[in-house]
């Protein structure tokens, strides 16, 4: 009916529907062909073009060749229509289709060749060309014999007037050449006879050839060019050397060199990348670049052959370089064609790349020098070039929490607040962690300044940390307000609180979530509003918590500073003889510190004039400050003051300042004064940079003052930033040196001791000369051991420094001189171990003064906070994440003259327009597609590791629709971790790089990489995991499959999951063989099966389970769980999955994996626990998903009762089943699918065939029944399944009666049926259910026909 219909469009395509049916009935052919034919004849006469094309596409298909009956029709009818008198376009038609015919059905070869040799002497030229393009199509397709006579064909071809039938006489020759039916130098000689053309003559080959296809046809031809046959004898002389390049294709090589070369000399683009595609088939020694000679280019006097092949390599470069920058560039597209050539011609540039980086091993070589340079460039990074080893003897953050858990106080809980790290912990534990603590942290307060700096300090450490974590988690708003809301809870515990609270709100930036800018703005709202409330108890506490937020608001010049720096200074003029609390110093500091950075100090812009107002308002403070812990005003320090306020130059006071004498200090204002001092060291970087005089003159009085003032707190960082700003210099600070050290060689009982040691530690860190500063190192260590002497009787204030100088020595000590943190690059870990040792016998030393013990505590977590202050320097974590500059000048560096250079300067340009042009801009598409070919093209060698980084700043600069860029990125970081491809270089960096993406959440995975990248991560498993730690491989497998949940999760996306499942399996197989690169320890091998039988396996029934889907899901359905199987019959024990109990979760996934489980016991319990299940009946959306999920699950493991005696009790137990149950259970669906899917397997003699009459059972489920048809099922409705099982009972009964027959259980299972046919009878009429009435029928209908059929013989 389908056929008769003309309204072709308007109706299911009947062609379709025939191929899907011959594909399982190959014999119906027969019977389709002659309507078929009825059609094309009616198409014909009434001209349906479409309807005629597909019928005679049909007639050739395999479907009907393979078929001799179906074959001898169509021919008939085919062959007719080529003949003379037939219109052209349908001759044409027919021909173009006989290749295929030919390739279905090999008997109609001499045929097929004699109507086209026919055919090219035709007067038709589109007739000649399908012809010629036929014979085209069998010689790729291998199909022609004895060609002798087509080789005459092909000549008179190749002087057609139709451009198009020289074009494929060309690539026939082509063909034959590639099928070794014909010699290449012999076709082009042959050519260059017939058609006259010179290799060595360009100019003669475009005259005669032209600039069409013809040309093309012949650059396509050139391709295949290679080398010369040897000779038996040849091969087997053991000296010969390798393959020799003929002479003809060394021609032929050059002129397509040439003709790529000139690309004016070819208008025609076809050709032009046909030339391109041609270039990058051949293999390096085609290309003349041979290895050795391309070692030799530095070598001097090189030979000719060196000259010449370094100058071919450089034309092939300039080819490949010149291509890519005319293709990429974006210019509408004439046609689709167009863009599919421009597509072929870059993957062609990019394979002549790969070769020449393959070769050239210079190329390769430029990477080692990267690397050494890269070296150099860090030993001048003082903070980067740690050892390994020094961090590792540092104390770790465990060993401080025990001690904080063994004797909980405020010196302890601060060592644990300098070590709580974003790397140590996540945010969640470490909110919880700052929680415990905080009420021991505040339980008490230090006496002294440079203790409370610590102390503070430490707080502003938690809170950076605890901000950075919070940054870099998805959930950022969440962890946020939940920090927030903690923070604000520590209120009970002490006001310090409102430290902490301020210090988090002022580390929130303005590029996040516009509700937690909010927030954090309404927290600094509070926090100025509180100072006329009493919302503070301190006076301290509330300026240092207005300094805080008046830090944050000089990035915008708010004038609210302005007005906290009046309260400052209405504060200073209230207080009595001076006396002013350290936060306050604390704050001012931070404040003018902030005021200097945020503003441009040598711009003209009035907010930048405002800032530099304002710092030198508080620097005046400082001075004023200084003035009232005297005890006679110094007019010097007066002036000073008045300098800083004017902005007038400090210049003239210089000699004054110089001059100036020791003061006397104020005994009840000493500790305002060194508050002063220590606030003064850690704003005087800032103070410099504004006022470099100033600073100076400063310096000049700080150096008078008594030591007992606290000026070791401001000393170092006071030269430091003089001799950086130029007003003093390292005569100076050796001038200063000598005199301290000149008093160090009193008695241990001077009471300024403590603090001249302490400024000599750190004075002497800034010598230039290393061994000046080794011998002061020693002397300071020999005089702290002086000081500590059990023996001796030593104050506990100069023990208390002592211990802060030890620490000192190998690192800068937190709130204390330079405003930083960092072990000092000159330490050894021997120095780090000992004075570690030694803080610890301070700490827990009962016997030792309480100051003592303090500060050694206190000192120990400032040694685990450089641990991890160090790593984050060194691994560029905040910079990686958030800076997306880069210097890839720095790292991609290669030798002059390279292609290894070219490429690297080009993805430097590349990517400089991406980050600046914005995305739909043309040049950036440019960009894009260029740096997308770029780094494809690096895959074929091994880079430096830190070339990772190039990768991770594309990635982060790329639009989500740059998807080929991000493609080319995601690919060349998977290649790169091939371990076999890492010799001689490091290639960590990848590594990192990878286990740093796999560690994001899945949403921010996909947005970073692309979500069709996701899948080629996971190719990278069995590379990955061998190179990483136990634990760190674990955390990478747990991540990646996070990745995979949820995209299985998210509308079925299973390609993520498979190819997890395959490189898993990869690996697992790796390890069988005892491949010794890819060796994983045994925690991992044991971590990956109990993944895939426990987590993997739930996620599986989860996601992967019978529920509706689309064909293609089906399909991918199938493909993972094949994979996971294959990943389960790897492992040695999967007993753990045969243990589960069988539920509706699982049952589809033991079913599927039951076969490689190799335990019956699971095939058992599945088939026991779907035979055990009640008919529910179709209804509700539960009963719905259980039939489904039970029906599924039976087609899923039906097909294994391949053997006879296990079907034979299968058979047995169910209808003893069905005499307890009756037939309400799927105890019938269970037999039925069995019996079903052994009886499409049955293989029988030809002598059992003859006595086995009921083998005539009805066969309608063998045209479905495949053994992974539960997966196909998925894309089925509930009602399709239904039918399909209910097709499987009706043909049950012949069948079963077989099988009964052939293990003699015939009477038994008669009497069985019997028996459960009377119960449900008699129960019939207790059921109500519609679908459960229809199916008891049935069921009852098919136990009467096993009845009949096993007692009254056959049917």
């Amino acid at each position: 009916m389908l056929l008769s219909s003309y309204d072709y469009a308007a109706t299911t395509d009947p062609i379709a529907l025939l191929s899907s049916l011959l594909a399982i009935h190959p014999r119906m052919s027969a019977r389709v062909v002659p309507s078929i034919v009825d059609m094309a004849r009616i198409c014909i006469s009434n001209g349906s073009t479409e309807l005629l094309l597909k019928s005679i596409k049909f007639l050739s298909s395999s479907a009907i060749v393979s078929d001799p009956h179906g074959a001898s029709i169509a021919w008939s009818f085919l062959s007719s229509l080529v003949g003379d008198g037939i219109p052209a376009s349908v001759r044409s038609s027919v021909l173009r289709i006989l290749p295929g015919m030919c390739a279905g059905n090999k008997k109609l070869r001499s045929r097929i060749r004699a109507i086209i040799g026919k055919s090219l002497a035709s007067k038709e030229p589109i007739v000649r060309t399908a012809a010629m393009a036929s014979l085209s199509d069998l010689a790729i397709k291998d199909l022609l014999r004895d060609i002798e006579e087509i080789v005459g064909w092909i000549q008179v071809g190749l002087k057609d007037e139709e451009a198009a039938v020289s074009y494929f006489a060309l690539l026939s020759l082509k063909y034959l050449v590639s099928n070794d039916e014909l010699d290449f130098d012999l076709v082009i000689r042959v050519l260059g006879k017939r058609l006259g053309i010179d290799l060595d003559d360009m100019s003669n080959l475009l005259d005669v050839l032209g600039d069409g296809l013809v040309l093309e046809g012949f650059v396509m031809l050139l391709a295949e060019a290679g080398f010369e046959e040897e000779d038996e004898e040849e091969e087997k002389d053991d000296n010969a050397g390798g393959p020799i390049v003929s002479a003809q294709s060394t021609k032929a090589v050059t002129l397509l060199i040439n003709l790529a070369l000139s690309p004016g000399s070819s208008s025609n683009i076809r050709v032009q990348m046909s030339t391109l595609k041609s270039l990058s088939g051949f293999k390096s020694q085609l290309l003349g670049l041979d290895a050795e000679v391309l070692r030799s280019w530095d070598v001097s006097g090189a030979d000719d052959e060196a000259i010449a092949a370094k100058k071919r390599y450089e034309d092939i470069k300039h080819i490949t370089l010149t291509s890519l920058d005319l293709l990429t560039v974006d210019e509408p597209l004439a046609d689709s064609e167009h863009d599919s050539l421009v597509n072929e011609a870059i993957q062609s540039i990019t394979s002549i790349m790969v070769t020449l980086l393959r070769k050239k091993r210079t190329d390769r070589l430029c990477s080692e020098e990267l690397l050494e340079r890269a070296k150099d460039k860090e030993k001048g990074d003082s903070r980067s070039r740690v050892a390994k080893t020094a961090l590792a003897s540092l104390p770790d953050y465990d060993t401080i929490l025990r001690m904080y858990e063994d004797d909980p106080n405020v010196s302890s809980a601060t060592a644990v607040m300098c070590s709580i790290s974003d790397g140590n912990l996540s945010t969640e534990n470490m909110i919880s962690q700052m929680s415990d603590l905080f009420a021991d942290f505040v339980s008490e307060r230090f006496t002294e300044p440079h203790m409370q700096a610590i102390h503070i300090m430490a707080l502003v450490d938690g809170m950076r940390s605890l901000k950075r974590s919070i940054d870099r988690e998805p959930e950022q708003q969440e962890l946020f307000r939940m920090a927030i809301s903690e923070i604000q809870s520590w209120v009970s515990s002490g006001e310090e609180a409102y430290v902490a609270l301020a210090l988090f709100a002022v580390g929130v930036g303005t590029d996040l979530h516009p509700e937690m800018a909010d927030e954090a703005t309404s927290i600094q709202n509070s926090i100025l509003q509180g100072f006329d409330t009493l919302m503070f108890d301190s006076e301290e506490v509330k300026l240092l918590c207005l300094c805080l937020v008046a830090s944050k608001l000089s990035h915008s010049a708010d004038s609210r500073v302005a007005d906290i720096i009046d309260r400052l200074e209405k504060y200073f003029a209230s207080l009595f003889d001076g006396q002013v609390a350290f936060g306050v110093m604390f704050g001012m500091s931070v404040l003018v510190n902030h005021l200097v950075q945020d503003g441009n100090l040598t711009r003209s812009d009035p907010s930048d004039a405002w800032r530099r107002k304002q710092a030198r308002r508080v620097i005046s403070l400082f001075l004023s400050s200084l003035n009232n812990c005297l005890t006679l005003s110094s007019p010097t320090v007066t002036s000073l003051e008045a300098c800083a306020l004017n902005e007038t130059s400090a210049t003239d006071l210089k000699e004054e300042c110089a001059q100036f004498d020791e003061p006397f200090v104020k005994d009840r204002a000493l500790h305002t004064l060194k508050s002063l001092m220590i606030g003064w060291g850690q704003s005087f970087q800032a103070i410099a940079a504004l006022d470099a005089e100033l600073s100076g003159c400063i310096l000049s009085i700080i150096d008078k003052l008594p030591w007992k003032s606290g000026k070791a707190f401001a000393l170092p960082a006071a030269y430091k930033s003089c001799i950086e700003a130029g007003v003093r210099d390292q005569n100076d600070l050796s001038n200063e040196i000598s005199s301290v050290s000149s008093r160090l060689e009193y008695s241990v009982d001077d009471p300024s001791l403590g603090h001249m040691v302490f400024a000599i530690a750190n004075l002497s860190q800034l010598r230039s000369r290393a061994e000046m500063m080794e011998a002061e190192t020693e002397a300071v260590k020999n005089i702290i051991q002086a000081i500590m002497d059990p023996g001796r009787e030593v104050s506990g204030d100069r023990r208390q420094l002592a211990v802060l100088s030890a620490m000192s020595l190998i690192g800068e000590v937190r709130g204390l001189s330079f405003l930083s943190s960092g072990l000092h690059t000159h330490t050894k870990k021997d120095l780090i171990a000992s004075t570690s040792e030694f803080l610890k016998v301070v700490a827990l030393n009962d016997s030792e003064d309480t100051k003592t013990r303090e500060a050694a505590m206190v000192s120990l977590g400032l040694m685990c906070g450089m641990k991890a202050s160090d790593k984050k320097v060194k691994n560029s974590v905040e910079k990686s994440k958030n800076d997306r500059s880069v210097n890839f000048k720095e790292i991609l560096q290669g030798k002059e003259d390279t292609l290894m250079l070219s490429i690297l300067i080009r993805i430097n340009a590349s990517h400089s327009v991406i980050t600046t042009a914005a995305y739909g801009d043309p040049t950036r598409t440019s960009a894009s597609k260029k740096l997308a070919v770029l780094l494809k093209s690096l895959k074929a060698v091994a880079l430096p590791g830190n070339v990772s980084r190039v990768i991770e700043v594309t990635l982060n600069d790329c639009n989500k629709e740059e998807v080929d860029l991000k493609t080319s990125c995601i690919k060349l970081l998977t290649s790169q971790l091939v371990s076999r491809r890492r010799v001689g270089f490091d290639g960590r960096g990848f590594v990192d790089l990878y286990t740093r993406i796999s560690k994001m959440s899945p949403e921010a995975l996909h947005k970073l990489v692309g979500s069709s990248n996701v899948p080629v991560m996971m190719t990278a498993i069995s590379d990955l995991i061998p190179q990483l730690p136990t634990s760190a491989g674990e955390d990478a497998l747990t991540n990646l499959w996070t990745t995979c949940q949820y995209d299985l999760a998210s509308s079925f996306r299973a390609q993520s999951a498979i190819e997890y499942f395959l490189g898993l399996k990869s690996l697992l197989v790796s390890v069988g063989s005892a491949s010794k690169k890819n060796v994983v320890s045994p925690a991992i091998l044991r971590c990956i099966q109990k993944l895939l039988m426990t987590t993997f396996f739930q996620d599986m029934c989860q996601y992967a389970g019978p529920s509706p889907k689309s064909y293609e899901a089906t399909s991918d359905a199938e493909k993972l769980w094949i994979a996971y199987a294959e990943c389960v019959n790897e492992i040695s024990d999967s007993s753990t999955i045969s243990e589960y109990e069988v539920n509706n979760d699982n049952l589809f996934g033991l079913s599927v994996c039951s076969p490689v489980l190799k335990q019956s016991v699971v095939l058992r319990k599945v088939e026991l626990n779907i035979s055990r299940l009640e008919w529910l009946g179709t209804g509700s959306e539960s009963e719905n998903h259980t039939i489904r999920i039970a029906l599924t699950s039976l087609v899923a493991f039906g097909h294994q009762f391949s053997s006879i005696s296990e079907l034979k009790v299968s058979i047995l137990s169910l209808f003893d089943l069905m005499l307890v149950k009756g037939i309400d259970t799927l105890s019938l669906e269970v037999l039925a699918v069995q019996v079903a899917f052994w009886w499409s397997s049955l293989q029988m003699d030809q002598l059992d065939i003859l006595d086995s009459p009921v083998l005539q059972a009805p066969t309608e489920t063998s045209l479905l029944l495949t053994r992974n048809l539960c997966f196909k099922m998925q894309a089925w409705s509930l009602d399709m399944i239904v039918k399909f099982i209910s097709m499987c009972i009706r043909d049950l009964p012949p069948k079963l009666a077989f099988v009964c027959q052939m293990t003699k259980i015939s009477d038994d299972v008669a009497n069985k049926a019997l028996r459960v046919l009377s119960a449900a009878t008699a129960a019939a009429d207790d059921v109500g259910d519609e679908s459960t009435n229809v199916r008891r029928k049935h069921a009852m209908t098919c136990l009467r026909m096993v009845v009949q059929l096993m007692r009254g013989g056959e049917q």
